[in-house]
């Protein structure tokens, strides 16, 4: 994994993580995708109803899961 995140670095590739339902009960997922936000390239945007809090700079849905997949899509879709 972090060979792979090394090289899209190197390549100036942007990366967008969607974490889905990761609560803070466990949170380990959280803490991971939090991390790797921290880097330039990588946008977080989490769907959670209950905790869609997120660090500055990202982006948290308070959805359903197939509402805030949905969201995003109306989203690209008007970008597009």
């Amino acid at each position: 994994m972090r060979n792979w995140l090394h090289m899209l670095k190197h390549d100036s590739a942007k990366i967008a993580i969607i974490e889905i339902g990761a609560g803070t009960a466990v949170a380990s997922v959280r803490h991971w995708t939090e991390t790797l936000s921290r880097n330039s390239t990588v946008s977080l945007i989490r769907i959670n109803p209950r905790e869609a809090q997120v660090p500055s700079g990202s982006i948290g849905l308070a959805l359903n899961a197939g509402e805030g997949i949905q969201r995003i899509h109306n989203e690209l879709r008007a970008k597009a």
